[in-house]
């Protein structure tokens, strides 16, 4: 990978985040175009790694409420939205990594998806609820199971499953985005 590579992958990284498009797909897409060979230990490694600075972004941006030590059920929240992923991707990694290297896969998936989102607002458009103390551990564990999706189809936005999941259960969909970024 030269600079030139690294550079463009890092703007579709950038660009694709925090939108609820699968970031790790545009970027499989974009690097067989500009010439990158994908599945060496290096891509591989970098494409994980530069997602770092978009994780970090979240907590720089929501620190108030992630280092918010006093109300510790919202640290218990996002460890039974993460519980499903972890399970999944320990007892499926095989499955998974052979879904990450096809390319049609990935586009059929995303394409789904995107219609999805399309249609999305007009079967949810009724929250019952209004502040993101509705996100409670029921809730917190069912959009972790939804965001299995996304770990099971890649290509799905994690964002996108985290979204479609939340307002699914009368969550609005800003409540539903921002329990996404954790």
């Amino acid at each position: 990978m030269d600079l030139f590579q690294a550079f463009i992958i890092a703007v579709v990284e950038g660009l694709t985040e925090f939108l609820p498009i699968s970031s790790t797909a545009h970027m499989k897409f974009v690097g067989p175009l500009i010439g990158l060979k994908s599945n060496t230990p290096f891509t591989d490694m970098f494409e994980v790694v530069i997602q770092l600075a978009a994780i970090l972004a979240v907590v720089v941006l929501y620190r108030k409420k992630f280092f918010n030590f006093k109300k510790p059920d919202f640290y218990i929240k996002l460890v039974l939205a993460v519980i499903p992923s972890i399970m999944v991707a320990l007892l499926f990694k095989d499955r998974i990594d052979a879904a990450l290297d096809n390319i049609k896969f990935i586009a059929y998936v995303m394409l789904g998806g995107g219609i999805l989102l399309l249609f999305i607002d007009r079967v949810f458009n009724h929250p019952m609820f209004e502040n993101e103390e509705t996100v409670n551990y029921r809730r917190a564990f069912v959009i972790g199971c939804g965001q299995v999706m996304a770990i099971v189809f890649p290509g799905l936005s994690r964002s996108a499953a985290t979204i479609i999941t939340g307002m699914a259960q009368n969550l609005t969909r800003k409540e539903a985005a921002e329990f996404s970024f954790f």
